[in-house]
């Protein structure tokens, strides 16, 4: 089975046009380090805000409930070891 494959004309179509193949393979490669770099930035951007509403929640929370700054820092701290 795997003798009438490589066999056929599936090997000589690869050998006669190897231009067409790298040319497409570029393409979506390229395509493809786009999407990735997208994805991360989306990503980092989001991180970012969620970060900045969270410290201004727990500043909020800081002076309605009076809990001392360093309680809300050990809560912070957490939120950000829970994102790792």
């Amino acid at each position: 089975m795997f003798k009438a494959f490589v066999s056929g004309n599936h090997q000589k179509n690869n050998m006669a046009k190897p231009g067409n193949k790298t040319a497409t393979h570029g393409a979506r490669c390229f395509s493809k380090i786009k999407m990735f770099l997208l994805a991360t930035t989306l990503g980092y951007v989001s991180k970012s805000l969620s970060g900045t509403y969270m410290n201004s929640m727990l500043t909020q929370i800081e002076r309605q409930f009076d809990i001392p700054t360093a309680i809300v820092g050990v809560i912070n701290g957490s939120f950000e070891i829970g994102l790792i």
